[in-house]
């Protein structure tokens, strides 16, 4: 039976800031492959570069897909090994680490609800969530809500739910815009926002 409330704030990395690139999936994915892994920082460049040979990069950000088989296939090494620059990609250092770590065939892709992101929560996963923002969003003002009068739009941007709660219909995110959005980096964000506005959802899986 899935548990009315889960949170796995605790155990998360920091927060990180994806400065002025398109890497918010690659930021996403890395949180919850680092809470997989005990709280050991993963490189966000060294899977954006895997995902960037495969053919999955674009200038709007990576799919979705072809970043999960970057992760399952090729892995990633510490952050310490290759770090993050917000304004261009760095180098890959030579030779590559040992070190690399990857996701097992039981990283997923499907379709956004509430249902599946409490399903991943309650088995002890934060839950990589795709998201069409709005202007409530970016603003990052809690409870972040959607109405069915949200305008539509193309614009998706990757989070990591780390929380939720039945009793409040609140889902916890954690962003990659810095400690300056929302609660240093964290904001809840209503069922309805993830109802009208969730577009997939992955697992990270060790």
């Amino acid at each position: 039976m899935i548990p009315a409330a889960v949170n796995l704030t605790v155990g998360q990395t920091p927060v990180a800031d994806q400065g002025f690139r398109p890497t918010c999936a690659a930021m996403a994915t890395t949180a919850a492959h680092e809470y997989a892994r005990d709280g050991l920082e993963l490189s966000v460049e060294h899977l954006w570069a895997n995902t960037d040979a495969r053919g999955g990069v674009m200038p709007s950000g990576a799919k979705l897909t072809v970043l999960r088989t970057a992760l399952m296939i090729d892995g990633q090494c510490e952050e310490r090994e290759w770090p993050y620059d917000g304004t261009v990609g760095t180098p890959a250092p030579l030779p590559l680490p040992n070190g690399i770590y990857k996701a097992s065939a039981g990283c997923q892709l499907t379709s956004a609800s509430v249902a599946v992101v409490r399903t991943e929560l309650a088995a002890g996963r934060p839950a990589v969530l795709v998201i069409n923002p709005n202007s409530a969003f970016g603003l990052g003002a809690e409870p972040i809500d959607a109405a069915t009068t949200d305008p539509v739009d193309d614009f998706l941007h990757a989070v990591v739910v780390v929380a939720y709660d039945d009793a409040t219909s609140l889902v916890k995110v954690r962003n990659s815009w810095g400690l300056t959005w929302g609660n240093r980096g964290y904001a809840d964000v209503t069922y309805e926002f993830i109802a009208l506005r969730g577009r997939a959802v992955m697992s990270v899986v060790i």
